[in-house]
């Protein structure tokens, strides 16, 4: 009788045990995250965000240049990093003091035992470094940059970089740090890259974006009405020609909004002189006289 006893005293405390765990914490999202402090920055150390922004005060009474700290919404992954249940996530920040410079910093955030957001750590990746991808190869966050190579200037940096970084004792430690070649066009081949932007103004919800994919020397895609495809150029790393008389295109017509997007798109993509990342995304480059602005494509 005692035995039974015990037993039905153990089964019950597994049953309140499970009962109360629940199911395993989700990863915060950008938006929690978007209002919470975070560690490890700097100079600065701590710094509370509000909507994504942290601004502090002034260098000088009245002057513009002050330190921020932004959120970058674009590059951010979630999923287990430690091992233990439940999910992290991990995102980049751009710190700035109203320089030129851009220090970039990798953070990872969790929640604690009364579901409340907290930054686990945070860490330097580097000065102006331009990026590509993050993504999780657990244990590992696995970071694609383009960085600054020894003579290049700060700006302009050309060498593909990988870094491979380890969520342990609170701390993101760097376990990687492959150099993966130079920026050349074979670093956005393949991939069906996805207009977003038109010279920084975002495309009108519910319109059948622009494509572009390169291959090969070759850049075809979708124009917003047509189908086209053109020869490529790249005098140097991380500059891009199209050879507007190689240009070939179908010739469906189209109602007016799309003959005007695929007009702008086309006119703009055959004067690209330059490509970059931004938060993952490609930016294309282009002049024409006094006239530029920039194409942003998503993945």
């Amino acid at each position: 009788m005692r035995g039974r006893r015990s037993l039905v005293g153990i089964a019950a405390l597994l049953l309140a045990t499970l009962a109360g765990a629940g199911p395993p914490a989700q990863a915060p999202s950008l938006d929690e995250i978007a209002n919470t402090g975070i560690n490890g920055i700097g100079e600065l150390g701590f710094v509370q965000l509000r909507d994504g922004v942290y601004e502090g005060a002034p260098y000088v009474a009245g002057g513009a240049a002050r330190p921020m700290v932004s959120l970058l919404r674009e590059l951010s992954v979630h999923g287990d990093l430690d091992g233990a249940a439940g999910e992290e996530r991990a995102l980049l920040l751009s710190s700035t003091t109203g320089g030129s410079g851009e220090r970039i910093y990798l953070a990872a955030f969790g929640r604690g035992a009364d579901g409340q957001i907290r930054n686990i750590a945070s860490v330097l990746v580097g000065d102006r470094v331009k990026l590509r991808a993050l993504a999780i190869d657990s244990p590992l966050l696995v970071l694609d940059v383009v960085e600054t190579a020894p003579g290049e200037a700060a700006c302009c940096g050309t060498r593909l970089a990988r870094r491979s970084y380890r969520l342990e004792d609170a701390t993101l430690q760097l376990v990687g740090n492959e150099t993966r070649g130079q920026l050349s066009l074979a670093a956005i081949s393949g991939i069906e890259w996805t207009l977003v932007e038109h010279n920084a103004e975002a495309l009108a919800e519910g319109i059948r974006a622009p494509t572009l994919r390169i291959s090969e020397g070759q850049a075809a895609g979708f124009s917003g009405c047509n189908n086209f495809h053109a020869r490529l150029q790249e005098p140097a790393a991380g500059e891009i020609r199209l050879e507007p008389t190689t240009m070939i295109s179908t010739r469906m017509a189209c109602e007016e909004s799309r003959s005007a997007l695929e007009s702008g798109y086309l006119a703009d993509l055959s004067a690209i002189n330059r490509y970059t990342f931004l938060q993952g995304r490609l930016v294309l480059g282009w002049q024409r006289g006094e006239s530029s602005g920039r194409l942003t494509f998503r993945r």
